[in-house]
């Protein structure tokens, strides 16, 4: 059968099945690029290499009071240690940062307050602390 066919064929069947479902919308308050303040309760913890070559991101879900959690990106693992922070569950922490776009509509944080204690992470402007080194 030759590609063409197969294509014609194939294509009803993709009709079929409905539109694409797409993740809703960023709410308006939390459009991306916008600062925003998460003040809540440490939910968990995470390291992730976003690839071989990129060192560990720490990431936290955060819940703050009765809202729906929140996914907090703060800076790499070996940063974080350097500056003394170290995070768990069960924390209150209070985060401020810009909303990112996409689908996770995550915060990477610009400057965290845990405790008595206030880390710098991002400049004014977005950039990474880290990257000045």
């Amino acid at each position: 059968m030759s590609r063409r066919l197969s294509w014609v064929l194939a294509l009803p069947l993709l009709w079929s099945c409905g539109p694409p479902i797409l993740p809703p919308p960023l709410p308006a308050e939390s459009a991306a690029g916008e600062t925003r303040t998460v003040d809540g309760e440490i939910l968990g913890v995470d390291r992730q290499a976003p690839s071989a070559r990129l060192s560990e991101q720490v990431r936290l879900v955060v819940t703050p009071g009765k809202e729906s959690p929140v996914e907090i990106w703060l800076a790499p693992a070996w940063y974080l240690e350097e500056r003394g922070l170290t995070v768990s569950p069960k924390q209150r922490i209070r985060v401020e940062g810009r909303q990112q776009a996409g689908q996770s509509g995550g915060i990477e944080a610009q400057r965290v307050r845990l405790g008595d204690r206030v880390f710098e992470l991002r400049d004014a402007a977005g950039r990474p602390l880290w990257n000045e080194r």
